[in-house]
């Protein structure tokens, strides 16, 4: 789970404040909807990434299982 008392102002920000073991997979995935959905918009919903594409919701996660 993220840290809680960081606040992330990014996707980038939301992945560098997970524990070590997620990081990498949280990255690849993050990198993985960027190329499928080149044109999405990217924010955080809820302190989770979030990615959207002409006002309709694609995909978001969070390192909570």
């Amino acid at each position: 789970m993220v840290n809680k008392k960081i606040k992330p102002g990014t996707i980038e920000d939301y992945i560098n404040a997970a524990p070590a073991e997620v990081k990498e997979r949280l990255l690849k995935l993050h990198i993985c909807i960027r190329e499928a959905a080149s044109g999405a918009f990217e924010s955080l919903k809820w302190r989770m990434p979030a990615y959207s594409c002409y006002c309709h919701h694609i995909k978001k996660f969070s390192s909570y299982r």
